[in-house]
């Protein structure tokens, strides 16, 4: 007879009574407790802090720079090495400034608005390109580069792209 997870399972029911009465009884409750919390803990993993970017502390010898990193529902982040206290809101939206006209991949772009907590299906992006409604803004390695700021608006139904560049005015050789 194969013995199944269930099996086992099925067995630990049928004999509580005898199970309790074993001294052992405690050292097997410990066992499958350790058990259900280390299935439970691979099961149900914790939100991971989200990426900020670099503090934006300006120090008398130059900028913070330090990453920062913050519990998905905090409204203020204090930098680690300076202390200094930001709002949660403004620094990610700087991050976003300088991210919106880097030149990437739809996968590359997919995985950063993953990453931001903005995830859009890679398909979705698929679509725009092939649909045309997001602009190619760069070449790299003979390939078509996008900007995430596009996605962005787009995902927003913004369907108006920023026009600081053509196709034709930009290219990337590195």
């Amino acid at each position: 007879m194969t013995t199944t997870t269930t099996y086992m399972a099925l067995w630990l029911a049928r004999n509580i009574p005898a199970i309790a009465q074993n001294e052992a009884a405690g050292e097997l409750f410990a066992d499958i407790r350790n058990a259900v919390d280390q299935i439970e803990r691979a099961i149900n993993r914790p939100v991971p802090d989200r990426f900020l970017g670099p503090c934006p502390s300006v120090l008398q010898d130059g900028l913070c720079d330090t990453t920062l990193m913050a519990d998905r529902k905090a409204q203020e982040v204090t930098c680690p090495s300076c202390k200094i206290v930001h709002d949660v809101d403004t620094v990610e939206r700087r991050l976003w400034e300088r991210v919106d006209e880097w030149l990437l991949t739809p996968q590359e772009i997919h995985m950063i608005m993953e990453y931001f907590g903005e995830p859009i299906p890679a398909s979705t992006i698929r679509r725009w390109k092939m649909e045309g409604r997001l602009v190619i803004r760069g070449w790299r390695d003979g390939k078509p580069r996008y900007w995430p700021g596009d996605v962005r608006r787009l995902r927003k139904g913004d369907t108006r792209a920023k026009t600081t560049a053509t196709t034709s005015e930009v290219r990337y050789t590195g």
